[in-house]
């Protein structure tokens, strides 16, 4: 929805959050991880510009903060995560639409 419209600001926000993200995930502070993970999908639902979204995105972000804590304890080496969403906010500055799309679904399946 947002990729042509992704800005400098938005930009520097994801690389605030990756900064956070991988420090920690070399801490391994689980809680910081996902907190991290949740504010970069928060703000790429934020991004979308859809208010019914924002809200489904309210409601749910308690449980997907939750399952951002389960899912975690299966990553063999946490920087994993970070390297994930690097990968996501690089192709996001590339305008790789394919390649987003293609990422995003890996994710999400």
């Amino acid at each position: 929805l947002v990729l042509e419209e992704l800005d400098d600001a938005t930009f520097e926000r994801w690389e605030a959050i990756l900064t956070e993200l991988k420090a920690a995930c070399e801490r391994q502070d689980h809680h910081s991880i996902a907190e991290a993970d949740v504010a970069f999908h928060r703000l790429l639902i934020e991004r979308a510009g859809q208010p019914d979204l924002m809200v489904i995105w309210e409601t749910l972000v308690g449980r997907i903060h939750s399952h951002f804590l389960r899912e975690q304890w299966k990553q063999s080496r946490l920087l994993d995560i970070y390297d994930e969403h690097r990968l996501l906010v690089d192709t996001f500055k590339a305008k790789d639409r394919d390649r987003a799309i293609q990422l995003l679904t890996e994710k999400i399946d």
